[in-house]
C-alpha cells in the first residue's frame, strides 16, 4: 500500500491495523478469545478525496473508524496522517496531549443525529464547545463564527438559541455536520450520516457534503451500507468483510468490474427500479457472517463463497495490488480467472443526488 512519503496527495495511510476486543468469562474476568472486529486493515486516502468503506453490519467499518481517531483502542497497526503544518504523525502512536491537538484537524459525523447531539444543551453551545476546548477567538468571533457554519450548513442565525428536540433529522444532522467543519479540519468521518434519514433528506445532506469538500477542501472517509450512496459520494470505495478490507478499486471500475466475488454479491443486491421485476441475477450468499471471535481458515469469506475452492480454506489471502496496478487491491486467490457480474445501471435506481441541498 501506499505510503505518506512516497505521494504528497496522499493524506491519510492505514496500515495492518487491529483492534481485537477481549472475551471476558468467569468470576475472576479471564480472557477467553477476542472478537477480532478490525483483523489487519490497509488503505489510504488522498488530499480532497472521498473513499467509501461499505460492507455487512459487523463487517467492521465503524470500528475502523473509530479506531483511526482513537475512540475505542487498537491492537496493531499505523495510521499515518499530514497535518496541516506538513509534518507526518501517527494516529495511534501519539500521546494524550498531541493527540488533543491533531484532533483538530480530524472531526467526526455520527450516524444517529438525535443521540449525538446534547439534548440539554442550545446550538449555540453545542457549536461554541469545540472553540472553546482549543481556546479559539474571542465570544464575540465565536458567535460570528457559529453562525458562518450553520449558514454554510443550510441553517440560520435565529437557530442558535434552540435546543436539538425543535428541530428535525436533517435539520440535526447539519447541526453535527456545523459541529464538525468549524474547526476547520483535513478528515471527517461520515459514520452511516445519511443512513437514519429519509431518501429526500438523504439527497440534500449528500448535496451539502460535496458542496462543504469542494468549498472546504476537505476529505471524507464515507462509511454506509448502501451502495447506492457509496457510489454517488465516493471516488474510491473500499469492501470491508469480517474486519478484513477485500476489495480497493476506483468507484467506477468496482461497479463495472468487480473483482472478489462478495463485491459481486453486494452490488447484485442493489434493488431494482421496478419492484414488480425479478431480480434475476441476485447472489443470494449461503449461511451468516462468521463468529469475528472464531473466523474461518483461510479465505474468511470461502464458506459463503459460490466460487471458492480447496486452497481458499487453506491459504491465507493478503490485500494485493490487482495485476501490479497501483489503483486496484484485491485479496481473493482465483481473481485473475473470475469473470464476475457487473452492477446493472440500467436497472437499478443507482442513488440520484439531484435534490434540492
Amino acid at each position: 500500500m501506499a505510503a505518506l512519503t512516497d505521494n504528497p496527495d496522499l493524506l491519510l495511510a492505514v496500515n495492518g491495523v487491529k483492534v481485537h476486543f477481549p472475551i471476558k468469562k468467569g468470576i475472576f474476568r479471564k480472557v477467553t478469545g477476542h472478537v477480532k472486529a478490525v483483523d489487519g486493515v490497509d488503505l489510504h486516502i488522498r488530499k480532497g478525496e472521498t473513499l467509501g468503506l461499505v460492507g455487512e453490519s459487523g463487517s467492521g467499518k465503524t470500528t475502523l473508524g473509530r479506531a483511526i481517531i482513537r475512540l475505542v483502542p487498537h491492537n496493531a497497526g499505523q495510521a499515518l496522517f499530514r497535518a496541516q503544518d506538513g509534518s507526518t504523525v501517527d494516529l495511534l502512536r501519539l500521546e494524550r496531549e498531541e493527540l488533543r491537538q491533531t484532533r483538530r484537524q480530524i472531526q467526526m459525523i455520527f450516524q444517529d443525529p438525535y443521540s449525538s447531539l446534547n439534548a440539554r444543551m442550545r446550538i449555540q453551545t453545542i457549536l461554541e464547545e469545540p472553540l472553546s476546548i482549543y481556546h479559539i477567538g474571542t465570544p464575540r468571533e465565536r458567535r460570528d463564527r457559529i453562525v458562518e457554519h450553520l449558514e454554510l450548513t443550510g441553517l440560520s442565525a435565529s437557530h442558535v438559541t434552540r435546543y436539538p428536540h425543535e428541530f428535525s433529522g436533517g435539520q440535526r444532522q447539519r447541526i453535527g455536520i456545523a459541529r464538525a467543519i468549524i474547526l476547520n479540519p483535513s478528515l471527517i468521518i461520515c459514520d452511516e450520516a445519511v443512513s437514519a434519514l429519509d431518501v429526500s433528506i438523504q439527497a440534500q445532506v449528500l448535496n451539502l457534503l460535496e458542496r462543504l469538500k469542494s468549498r472546504l477542501h476537505l476529505s471524507y472517509l464515507f462509511i454506509a451500507h448502501n451502495l447506492s450512496v457509496i457510489y454517488h459520494i465516493s471516488d474510491r470505495i473500499a469492501v470491508m468483510y469480517l474486519g478484513k478490507i477485500v476489495e480497493l478499486a476506483n468507484k467506477r471500475d468496482l461497479y463495472r468490474r468487480p473483482l472478489h466475488p462478495y463485491a459481486e454479491a453486494l452490488l447484485s443486491a442493489i434493488p431494482v427500479a421496478d419492484p414488480k421485476a425479478v431480480k434475476e441475477d441476485r447472489i443470494l450468499l449461503p449461511g451468516e457472517v462468521a463468529d469475528p471471535s472464531r473466523p474461518p481458515p483461510g479465505c474468511n469469506f470461502h464458506p459463503r463463497c459460490r466460487h471458492a475452492e480447496d486452497r481458499c480454506s487453506r491459504e491465507e489471502v493478503a490485500l494485493e495490488a490487482a495485476d501490479g496496478a497501483d489503483h486496484r487491491f484485491v485479496a481473493c486467490h482465483r481473481y485473475r480467472e473470475l469473470a464476475l457480474q457487473a452492477a446493472t445501471y440500467e436497472n437499478r435506481p443507482l442513488y440520484r443526488v439531484n435534490a434540492a441541498g
